[in-house]
């Protein structure tokens, strides 16, 4: 299958959803041709590189989508680097343009599971919304996610209350992501409820990579029930970060 063309997006707002995540809406009429569960998959942004003709290519997840309106949400985590993509998200403004192309399917959790694993750190929030909007009402289990501060529980852009009741949600604060493993440590210790579970898991590449060692040693895995999946990789570009992905995740 040919992979979509680029299509040009305008900026309709761009703003903070806490200290460490912005959301920038863009708007085009291609979004008409988008799945109407297009929330949560992922795109192509293409950012232009100085000097150079081919731009820079990331990849991030599909936050909210109005077809109605013609629009959907991307949300950035603001690393303390600057990097590419982040930098762009803090300078955008009402009316720039960028080309995306896509969009790619999400990962959704299976839910016909007894209960259910969904953890992640702040990379994907938006994944892990639109897993969170899926879920039945009587869905039991544990969220665990990983924020840099207290202050961006907000870029859930859920109410708790939204949640099932039997979720239970476990905040884990870390201003060092990718060095103290607190994610996984809390993985680790966790109380295994009974039944097979679903798990969805996405972070750092050894994070995960160590979590999931150890969820595979647990009783009731079945395969295709559990998706575990690497954003980027502590001290490496994207890039770099794509390379390692595919050689050990």
């Amino acid at each position: 299958m040919a992979k979509p063309s680029p299509e040009n997006f305008t900026v309709v707002s761009s703003y903070s959803l806490s200290p460490n995540m912005r959301r920038v809406r863009l708007a085009s009429q291609s979004i008409q041709n988008y799945p109407q569960d297009a929330e949560g998959g992922y795109i192509k942004l293409a950012f232009p590189k100085h000097n150079q003709d081919k731009p820079l290519l990331r990849t991030y997840t599909i936050s909210n989508i109005d077809h109605t309106n013609s629009f959907l949400d991307v949300d950035f985590v603001i690393h303390a680097d600057g990097g590419p993509a982040s930098q762009w998200s803090e300078q955008a403004q009402a009316g720039d343009t960028i080309q995306i192309a896509g969009p790619g399917a999400g990962k959704p959790v299976d839910l016909s599971a007894d209960w259910f694993l969904i953890a992640g750190d702040m990379t994907a929030l938006p994944a892990i919304r639109a897993n969170l909007k899926r879920l039945p009402a009587d869905a039991k289990g544990y969220l665990i996610l990983e924020l840099i501060s207290e202050e961006d529980k907000q870029a859930l852009d859920l109410e708790l209350s939204q949640l099932p009741q039997q979720l239970e949600v476990q905040w884990l604060i870390n201003p060092n992501p990718g060095i103290n493993k607190v994610l996984n440590q809390r993985i680790r210790s966790l109380t295994w409820l009974e039944g097979k579970p679903a798990i969805w898991l996405a972070g750092e590449l050894d994070e995960v990579l160590e979590s999931r060692k150890h969820l595979k040693a647990q009783p009731d895995i079945l395969q295709g029930r559990m998706y575990v999946s690497s954003y980027w990789q502590h001290g490496m570009t994207e890039d770099r970060h794509k390379i390692e992905k595919q050689k050990r995740l």
